[in-house]
């Protein structure tokens, strides 16, 4: 029987990614979606960054391992999370991410670190900024939403909302790098990488409740726009919200990023990590809660991504 994890350290990892695939091609079962888990101080999360990437991608520089995924002339957008109802993307991490696409020749102003908010992204510590030659600051909704990417779902309450993605994404980005922050509490359960790229998005978010997002959520993430620009998951797992037995925030100093290329095998690999989490402090898993991310399955079976854990390699990667 396949086993879900494959464990490797830094320097194996150009040489495990070379076997997974060779024993892939010859095998009946489909190719497993590699996942990268860098764990280290959170000084280091510019390494941790470099690392990741490497492990991921097999290449043996930053720059080639950014070639595989963006080009010079990309305009990139690094989705961070600024909404303090949840958590919260470290800086330090999308500022290191921003230097480390310069380093493969992104210019600089061909980079946008990004939100939905500008009350939020100030609140989070961000300096909104758009000028030429410099890394670029932008919040989603001062530029407006897409009336072309207008998608109608039932809402709280079944009554009918139009839903927009911002002009932002779907006519100045080219490629699109999720930086989700894992929050994992009430009242929505687990919230990272597909969270934040639909509800995290899409306007009228007042209009999605716990209950309705779990079907929202599928409809919103097959949207084109969204598609065909999402490049990689890159989350913060370096110090995730969660609650205690009793409901209460609760630090965890987990100290780890998560790198894929496909956003729900990231989700499920960090679905894994908070039931270990939950498991270890005497509470149920997620799937058993009133939240459960079943939207997770949802994806999978609309072939969107793979959340079977079966069929991901999980790569630890430790500095």
């Amino acid at each position: 029987m396949r086993q879900p994890q494959r464990f490797v350290s830094a320097g194996a990892a150009a040489l495990a990614l070379i076997l997974l695939l060779a024993a892939s091609a010859g095998a009946a079962d489909p190719p497993l979606v590699r996942v990268v888990q860098v764990t280290a101080p959170p000084a280091q999360v510019a390494e941790m960054v470099r690392g990741g990437l490497l492990a991921l991608t097999g290449c043996p520089t930053v720059a080639e391992a950014w070639r595989t995924m963006v080009l010079p002339t990309d305009v990139v957008g690094l989705k961070v999370d600024c909404d303090p109802a949840g958590a919260i993307t470290h800086k330090d991490l999308a500022l290191a991410v921003a230097r480390s696409l310069e380093e493969a020749g992104v210019p600089a102003d061909h980079i946008i670190i990004w939100d939905r908010s500008a009350a939020q992204m100030e609140k989070a510590g961000w300096t909104l900024a758009d000028q030429e030659g410099k890394l670029r600051v932008v919040a989603a909704e001062t530029g407006g939403y897409d009336d072309q990417s207008a998608v109608t779902l039932p809402g709280s309450g079944d009554a009918p909302v139009t839903f927009r993605f911002p002009k932002l994404l779907t006519q100045r980005l080219t490629r699109l790098v999720a930086l989700p922050a894992l929050n994992c509490g009430a009242p929505l359960g687990l919230g990272m990488a597909v969270r934040s790229l639909t509800t995290g998005v899409v306007d009228n978010a007042a209009a999605v409740s716990a209950a309705s997002s779990l079907a929202l959520i599928p409809a919103l993430f097959a949207q084109p726009g969204l598609q065909k620009r999402l490049t990689l998951t890159l989350a913060d797992v370096l110090a995730p919200r969660y609650e205690d037995p009793a409901g209460q925030p609760a630090p965890w100093p987990a100290n780890s990023l998560l790198l894929a290329r496909n956003a729900i095998s990231a989700d499920a690999i960090a679905l894994a990590l908070v039931d270990e989490k939950r498991q270890a402090t005497g509470l149920c898993a997620l799937a058993q809660t009133d939240a459960p991310p079943t939207y997770l399955t949802e994806l999978g079976k609309r072939r969107l991504g793979v959340n079977d854990l079966s069929q991901i390699a999980l790569c630890k990667v430790g500095l």
